[in-house]
């Protein structure tokens, strides 16, 4: 939803989780994309971030996934 310009707190209602989760996943998913652009392989970004390699394997899934132009007007996520 977010990488289709909705931002934390449309997710949050409609998911029905606290913002606090959404604005924690966003975070995590933003660092793991930036990792991945500097060139760090998953097991690397997971150790680095503490987070496990599935995760990080299914963020990195989803940058590519969604890897056009965002609404949100800034970076551009991987192909």
């Amino acid at each position: 939803m977010y990488l289709k310009g909705a931002g934390p707190t449309r997710i949050a209602r409609l998911m029905g989780h606290h913002l606090n989760s959404i604005e924690r996943y966003l975070r995590g998913f933003t660092r793991v994309w930036l990792s991945s652009e500097e060139g760090y392989t998953a097991t690397r970004i997971a150790r680095n971030l503490t987070l496990s390699e599935s995760l990080v394997r299914q963020y990195l899934r989803l940058a590519k996934e969604y890897g056009t132009e965002t609404s949100r007007g800034d970076r551009t996520f991987p192909r």
